[in-house]
């Protein structure tokens, strides 16, 4: 009896301490063949990729080769990226292709907070002169092959004043049009780069656009963060623009789904966009649920299991549909592996450095978590 008291009280404080019920809205880490994927899209009544979830925006170009699938994948210190080492590339910026987008199930809707975190690695090839800057990032209102209706952009250009393909100068706007935000300093090309997009959308206040101004959505974007710290207190750049309409207004009459999908754009003039590669998308509504850190560490799987660390690196795993468990580095080299023989086992991570690492579970099916030994 006493041991089933213990047992019970025990269970209790792990379910306390490290829940990996995340809110992983979406995850895309581009897991497909090379030469796949979008590079050659489907024309259809939604211009669906059915395989992938990936759509192409409707357009006269639909046909021009502009995405594919490329390997290696990106890497970023401590931010999980997948697990096959592969990625999307806009390999085309000389002709005008097809924008694409992969929507996620539940929309996210006025008075709430998205946040979006991906991988970014801009080319040194920089293919005639730049006119304006154009955004290549955003997000799509509905999960429509037809509508145009987008917002949360972000601008990526090389800087003209620099001899051709050195630095790339970074901009935001709440929608395409509006009062853009410059970064003050420039990011290199050729290295990767980690950007986590958060998008407040405000509380609507009348029944209209027309109605519901001032717009009161605040756009922020993170450039190079920390992966294993806390959401900074102060964004890279930040837009506010009262004169630009709100996310979840489409249109002058009627509201729109929200945020709904992620927005990969072709260049409305060729050559306004860099050539480019990004991987690793997450889509969640807190910034531990796209960027793993320290004191609310997140699932990378919707699978639910239960666990803590001690200060004797001892990972206790509360789970009674998993068998087996690996604990892998961020880079993929498996460190540990062995059984799960109860519901409730401790498993020894002594000998491992402190570090973030993977800890992935098999059973009937799978689930992974990146966790943090200190």
């Amino acid at each position: 009896m006493k041991f089933k008291i213990f047992t019970l009280i025990a269970f209790c404080a792990l379910l306390s301490m490290g829940s990996l019920k995340a809110q992983i809205y979406l995850e895309e880490n581009f897991d497909y063949p090379v030469d796949s994927l979008i590079k050659h899209p489907v024309v259809s009544s939604q211009n669906l990729q059915a395989v992938n979830g990936w759509s192409t925006q409707t357009s006269s170009n639909a046909l021009n080769d502009s995405w594919n699938i490329t390997s290696p994948g990106l890497t970023y210190n401590n931010y999980y990226s997948g697990s096959w080492s592969n990625a999307l590339s806009f390999v085309n910026n000389t002709t005008i292709g097809p924008s694409v987008y992969k929507s996620w199930k539940h929309p996210v809707l006025q008075d709430s907070t998205i946040y979006i975190s991906f991988l970014v690695n801009f080319s040194s090839t920089q293919i005639g002169a730049i006119t304006s800057p154009d955004f290549f990032f955003g997000i799509k209102m509905t999960a429509n092959y037809t509508d145009t209706n987008w917002g949360a952009c972000i601008y990526a250009a090389y800087d003209n004043t620099l001899p051709a393909g050195q630095e790339i100068n970074m901009s935001i706007k709440k929608s395409s049009s509006g009062v853009p935000t410059y970064a003050t300093s420039n990011i290199g090309v050729g290295t990767t780069h980690l950007m986590v997009l958060k998008y407040k959308l405000g509380k609507l206040m009348g029944q209209t656009s027309a109605t519901d101004t001032p717009f009161d959505d605040q756009m922020s974007l993170f450039i190079d963060p920390l992966a294993t710290a806390a959401e900074p207190g102060t964004p890279t750049l930040y837009n506010n623009d009262a004169t630009s309409k709100d996310l979840f207004r489409g249109g002058s009459s009627k509201p729109f789904g929200g945020a709904v999908s992620v927005y990969l754009r072709s260049p409305a003039i060729a050559g306004n966009t860099p050539l480019y590669t990004i991987d690793a998308i997450r889509v969640g509504l807190t910034w531990n649920d796209v960027i793993f850190m320290r004191t609310a560490l997140a699932s990378v799987t919707a699978n639910d299991f239960k666990y803590s660390i001690d200060a004797n690196k001892q990972i206790s795993v509360i789970s009674s549909n998993y068998s087996s468990y690996e604990l892998v580095s961020v880079s993929g080299q498996r460190l540990m592996k062995g059984y799960l023989n109860s519901d409730s086992q401790k498993i020894d991570a002594s000998g491992l450095a402190s570090g973030v690492y993977i800890m992935k579970l098999h059973g009937n099916s799978d689930a992974s978590a990146k966790i943090l030994i200190q």
